[in-house]
């Protein structure tokens, strides 16, 4: 299979986790970490920059050039029971919010 993307091809050369989009609850944290806690219900950025090219030095990450998202070979998606992520890129969700 493949998919075209701003002038890229996107194969799947082997079976891969699906999952652009998700939400999940906080189960460990950095010692530095200070705005998240164990128990947090968060929402996850799918983009995955680099954090090394001037947009992302400018806090302009999404027009990262090395831009890479969940589910878009050959990164693997985000359906899965954990998933490692930055603390930048996790936004608190509210406790009523069902997922």
């Amino acid at each position: 299979m493949t998919a075209q993307f701003f002038d890229q091809d996107f194969v799947v050369k082997e079976p891969m986790v699906i999952g652009h989009e998700c939400a999940g609850i906080i189960g460990e944290v950095g010692s530095e970490l200070k705005t998240l806690v164990l128990g947090d219900r968060v929402a996850l950025e799918p983009g995955i920059s680099c954090w090394r090219c001037n947009q992302c030095k400018e806090g302009r990450y999404n027009l990262c050039p090395e831009m890479k998202f969940f589910a878009t070979p050959p990164v693997h998606g985000s359906l899965a029971n954990q998933v490692n992520e930055n603390a930048t890129f996790l936004t608190i969700v509210c406790w009523t919010l069902c997922f």
